[in-house]
């Protein structure tokens, strides 16, 4: 199973507040950014995270390692800084392989406003 993605983005949307965020595939320059989202994130929301997010290795690997046919990784930006990152994890050799998880992770800056 392949899709395609890169005509569906950058797609700029306005929140609740009037705000503006652009979504995004995560790109290989966002290893800083990513990480930085990260670091900003309280620790009540880091336990719910499956990896050590902290770990700028971890990001690193993400960030260079995209594989679409299983990982759909999109981020949202506003004011040059990454906002949200969602993930679509997909199992293209199963027969479920119309199944996917989503994986969601907002700033708590920009929660309740539309986002997700």
């Amino acid at each position: 199973m392949s899709f395609s993605f890169e005509n569906e983005y950058p797609k700029t949307v306005k929140l609740n507040d009037g705000s503006k965020v652009v979504f995004r595939l995560l790109g290989t320059d966002d290893q800083q950014k990513l990480h930085d989202f990260f670091m900003r994130l309280p620790e009540d929301d880091l336990m719910y995270l499956r990896d050590n997010v902290k770990d700028p290795k971890v990001v690193e690997k993400w960030v260079s390692h995209v594989d679409y046919s299983r990982i759909v990784p999109i981020v949202a930006e506003a004011n040059d800084q990454i906002i949200s990152d969602a993930t679509l994890h997909m199992d293209p050799h199963t027969w479920y392989r119309h199944v996917c998880s989503l994986r969601l992770v907002v700033d708590k800056n920009y929660r309740s406003k539309g986002l997700g």
